[in-house]
């Protein structure tokens, strides 16, 4: 997507891997990134091919241009850094395993907690597997923040950056996100409504009723509803609304979780890869959101009050249609991340048939 402007890492191949997703299957496709000689053998690929056309200038000007010198990637890691590279990331996948092994067990009160450090533990291995940061520019810290004056709501700082910022750098060229004069603020609901698949279970909770279309998608043409082929899919939104701009969502083939549900195109709302749309129809709002994005800042937020605000946590699940909601991206969260990460690292978009 938008190769010409090397926003992302462009993907060689597309696998469907055909079969239902569920816990066991993913980590059985985990497992080949658990594997050194494996894992050395992608890292190495992807040194070759320049790291799949990933923008390390773009994003040195846009941190630059706000003097952001922490986490700032020097270059892409070499040959004769791999074997250190490959040790460091497969500890950190390992790590996550454990982390998101737990948390396949646990109940909604702890399951946000479990699932965030497993993707700080993915974070970790992606970034030790595409760049070399000088150790005086690494970071401490998450890059993020929650304060108890704007309820799930997370800042995505632009000085005390963290782990945050470094990770998202290895996967998308755009650091407009936290290269900025004030940073952004965006809270649950609004990155919730931007996540496929939960679309139903987003209307019950924060509108209270369910309607089969929404006045942001109704533009639609009726022509085009053969694309849907499960319509729950469709995100409740068609962009990232934040304290500043709006976003546009970025979703590779697959990251929607089913191969019949084409990569959404945001600002049209409707799903056009098979229609033929150019990808011009992004030129109206130039910054950009991934999806990797919205899950890791939609569990941060769950996993600061689950861990830090219990009480508060507890009485979020107990209102209304919250725990439905709540289940479900945690659910679609611990199946859709890991598989969104072996991408990243592998250059092959992987996903499976369906979303179970």
């Amino acid at each position: 997507m938008l190769i010409n402007n090397r926003i992302l890492r462009f993907k060689t191949h597309h696998r469907m891997i055909p079969a239902e997703a569920t816990y066991d299957r993913v980590w059985e496709q985990m497992e080949l990134l658990k594997s050194k000689s494996s894992l050395k053998f992608f890292i190495e690929r992807s040194i070759s091919n320049d790291f799949y056309y990933l923008d390390l200038k773009r994003i040195k000007n846009a941190r630059n241009k706000f003097n952001i010198k922490k986490g700032i990637p020097e270059r892409f890691i070499e040959f004769e850094e791999t074997d250190d590279a490959v040790n460091t990331s497969v500890i950190s996948i390992k790590q996550a395993h454990e982390y998101f092994k737990s948390a396949h067990k646990a109940s909604p009160m702890t399951k946000p907690l479990l699932l965030y450090y497993g993707m700080v533990s993915f974070a970790k291995a992606l970034i030790s597997s595409t760049y070399h940061i000088k150790k005086e520019n690494r970071t401490r810290g998450h890059g993020l923040f929650v304060s108890d004056s704007n309820k799930f709501t997370v800042q995505i700082d632009n000085k005390k950056i963290g782990e945050y910022q470094s990770f998202r750098d290895c996967y998308i060229g755009d650091a407009s996100i936290y290269a900025r004069k004030k940073p952004i603020k965006v809270n649950l609901k609004n990155l919730l409504a931007v996540v496929p698949g939960i679309r139903m279970e987003w209307q019950l909770a924060y509108k209270k009723e369910f309607d089969q279309r929404y006045p942001e998608i109704h533009q639609i043409p009726p022509e085009h509803d053969k694309y849907f082929i499960i319509q729950s899919y469709e995100p409740s939104k068609s962009k990232l609304k934040t304290s500043k701009e709006d976003f546009n969502i970025i979703y590779d083939m697959g990251d929607t979780g089913e191969i019949n549900i084409p990569t959404y195109v945001v600002d049209t709302g409707i799903h056009a890869p098979k229609l033929g749309l150019p990808n011009r129809k992004f030129a109206d709002i130039p910054h950009f959101a991934h999806i990797i994005d919205i899950y890791y800042l939609a569990m941060f937020i769950l996993c600061f009050y689950a861990r830090y605000r219990p009480v508060e946590w507890n009485d979020f699940l107990n209102e209304d249609n919250n725990l439905f909601l709540i289940q479900t991206f945690l659910r679609r969260a611990e199946l859709d991340f890991p598989m969104l990460i072996y991408s990243e690292i592998t250059g092959i978009k992987t996903y499976f048939q369906t979303f179970g």
